[in-house]
């Protein structure tokens, strides 16, 4: 049973990240011609920023002597592709255009456009020729300009996770073929900040690193070729003279409940991280409401203010024309159309202030469900919060028990070894 199992998990059309594979991008960056009525500064300068994840690669500073940037240099990186039933997962990249100086004197950095690049169109079994392809850079939705980038890639096929090492060819490849592709990401105005990518030794010790540029993945092969961890690397055809075959079968059973254990581990790891996810969205959202009720209530407030106001006016305008009725006594008919004029006036003043009266009720009426509103909306994200504690925690316990099955895993390893020996 665990011995088909964990066949069904290495299977490469097993579903979405069955298998991970390491994979080379060389991204030759050709130029960037910036469209009609651009404006750009004679003393600034740009360059080619190329980020995926917190991997970052750049190209170095041109200055602007025409609207076509010639750069003609190659970036590359590694990255873990994910293999899916019909290819590789989407493995989103951006290239964004930096400019340096954009006034002459401001020595920051801004990013003028970006566009969005799927690297999983370039991924293949074989390894992918250089070929020419076309991206629109955007600003807030509007072109800037159009980056030709040359880009291939191959399979680093000595750096695939060990669940995963075995061949691509069974599967079908996915299309390396490049056209003309419009990003739809908006960039934002803010500068650019650019975070270290760590020491390079420590980087080497971890198994699954991600190794950013070709230095780093020669030194890595070197090294992971000799040894790992001074322990001299495995042979998988070696016989063993001292062991019988019912100790090896044992010894394999237990190392394939191990790395089943880890995988079912690691599937339960990717669904606590989506619960937790979803969690924060909906906390999120909770919040959002609250701040939308709380506008509503400094809007009833408001409302109430002016209603107050204007009830004051009103009985400011009555008592001013009781008053001036009293002092048209003196001339009965002058007195009498005065009064009547003044009933008439009243009468409608109470009208308003009836229906101001009203409306002020109305509006306490909003206002208290609009406090209850709040109040359960409060409690809503209160409970949200509460959730994404708990799945924290059961993530961390599920971390947990990940790192003791692996830990048994190496322990069973050292054990074969051990026997080997």
């Amino acid at each position: 049973l665990l011995m088909g199992k964990k066949s069904n998990w290495l299977s490469l059309g097993g579903g979405v990240r069955s298998a991970s594979f390491k994979y080379h991008f060389s991204v030759n960056v050709q130029q960037v011609k910036l469209r009609e009525g651009v404006a750009i500064s004679p003393q600034a300068k740009f360059q080619v920023a190329w980020k995926r994840g917190d991997k970052l690669a750049l190209t170095r500073e041109i200055p602007a002597d025409s609207t076509n940037l010639e750069f003609n240099e190659s970036l590359s990186l590694v990255c873990t592709m994910y293999r899916t039933e019909g290819g590789f997962a989407a493995k989103e990249a951006s290239f964004s255009l930096l400019q340096q100086g954009r006034d002459g004197r401001d020595k920051g950095t801004k990013k003028l456009a970006k566009a969005s690049v799927d690297l999983s169109r370039f991924a293949s079994v074989e390894s992918v020729n250089a070929s020419s392809a076309s991206f629109v850079l955007l600003h807030d939705g509007v072109p800037v300009g159009d980056l030709m980038l040359a880009i291939s890639s191959r399979w680093l096929k000595s750096y695939s996770r060990p669940e995963s090492e075995q061949s691509l060819v069974h599967s079908s490849e996915s299309g390396s073929d490049a056209g003309s592709e419009s990003s739809a990401s908006s960039l934002a105005d803010e500068d650019t900040d650019a975070s270290e990518l760590g020491d390079f030794s420590e980087r080497l010790s971890e198994p699954d690193a991600e190794l950013d540029t070709d230095d780093e993945v020669e030194a890595a092969t070197h090294s992971r070729s000799n040894a790992v961890d001074g322990v001299p690397k495995r042979t998988p055809h070696m016989r063993f003279s001292g062991a019988s075959a019912s100790d090896m079968d044992e010894l394999k059973t237990a190392l394939d409940a191990a790395e089943a254990s880890k995988l079912e581990l690691e599937e339960q790891l990717l669904t606590v991280k989506q619960a937790g996810l979803q969690a924060s969205i909906e906390a999120q959202e909770a919040e959002s409401q609250l701040h939308k009720v709380t506008n509503v209530l400094h809007e009833g407030d408001q409302h109430r203010s002016n209603l107050a106001s204007l009830a004051d006016e009103l009985r400011g305008e009555l008592q001013a024309a009781r008053e001036e009725g009293a002092l048209t006594q003196r001339q009965l008919l002058e007195a009498q159309q005065t009064a009547a004029a003044l009933r008439a006036e009243a009468d409608a003043m109470r009208t308003e202030a009836t229906t101001a009266s009203s409306e002020r009720e109305q509006a306490q009426q909003a206002l208290l469900e609009a406090q209850q509103g709040a109040a359960a909306t409060r409690a809503e994200a209160d409970t949200m919060r509460a959730l994404a504690a708990t799945v924290t925690l059961e993530r961390d316990q599920v971390q947990q028990a990940l790192l003791e099955a692996q830990q048994a895993a190496a322990m069973a390893y050292a054990e074969v070894d051990t026997m080997r020996a």
